[in-house]
């Protein structure tokens, strides 16, 4: 029931009013072409999901580069972001999501081997590049955390321990979000049918993390929110953390 509750609330009006244009890669591995990697059960659906998501809040398809399984290779991954994250003018934003297996350092991709992985590194790298006034990176993924150089001190109250080592790059309006803090695994859950981290993530660009019902959800609402319901569903054994360079006030949502 909850699944199909969220599938319906796709339909409530949100938007991404303030930018021109939102350009996507938005990508989902459940199923792995190297058999020594365990295969996973939602995360397709999660990256489904948050492309939903994205459409329903008037962010063009055409903008959206959605990979799944086998679509997830390197190359495509790697190329869809220098492509699409490209197009982004000063006042656009970018979006990168990633849910699969990770580890330290790195995402796993459909086509992982030990000498062919998605780096931490191959996402600053194709965001540095984009001119875009603001990025947002969000993973479901064990040890997402760790795409974060230096200690993971959890921080909505100040962002004055952001600086170029902390950030994907040194410009203002970037904002990492991961599942998980770097020695900890994200938990796909059966009742959820998806992964802890995606579902809260979902729900609260919906509204949910909608604090003060001011019909803005602002990147502290929304980590605030998630972090507390993925603690709470997890029995604390996931924290999500949140970095990077933004004013604490800044939109994620329109309402």
């Amino acid at each position: 029931m909850k699944k199909l509750f969220l599938i319906l609330s796709f339909y409530f009006c949100f938007i991404f009013t303030s930018f021109a244009d939102v350009y996507a890669v938005v990508v989902g591995v459940s199923d792995y072409q190297n058999p020594q990697v365990k295969d996973l059960s939602f995360c397709d659906d999660d990256a489904r999901d948050f492309y939903k998501m994205l459409v329903a809040s008037g962010v063009s398809s055409s903008n959206i580069a959605l990979l799944i399984d086998s679509q997830a290779t390197k190359s495509s991954i790697i190329s869809q972001m220098n492509y699409l994250f490209a197009k982004a003018k000063p006042s656009d934003r970018i979006i990168f999501y990633f849910s699969g297996h990770g580890d330290t350092g790195y995402f796993l991709q459909h086509d992982f081997s030990s000498s062919n992985r998605l780096n931490h590194t191959d996402v600053k790298a194709a965001f540095k590049k984009s001119v875009a006034k603001t990025k947002l990176c969000f993973a479901d993924a064990c040890m997402a955390g760790s795409i974060k150089k230096g200690n993971e001190k959890e921080t909505t109250k100040s962002n004055s321990d952001a600086n170029e080592k902390t950030v994907l790059t040194s410009e203002e309006g970037i904002v990492v979000m991961m599942s998980s803090r770097s020695y900890q695994t994200s938990q796909e859950l059966q009742q959820l049918e998806q992964g802890a981290f995606t579902y809260y993530l979902i729900y609260g660009m919906q509204g949910y993390a909608d604090a003060d019902r001011n019909k803005i959800v602002t990147i502290t609402e929304l980590y605030n929110y998630i972090r507390k319901e993925v603690m709470a569903k997890t029995n604390n054994k996931q924290i999500p953390i949140v970095f990077g360079k933004f004013e604490l006030t800044m939109p994620v949502v329109y309402l």
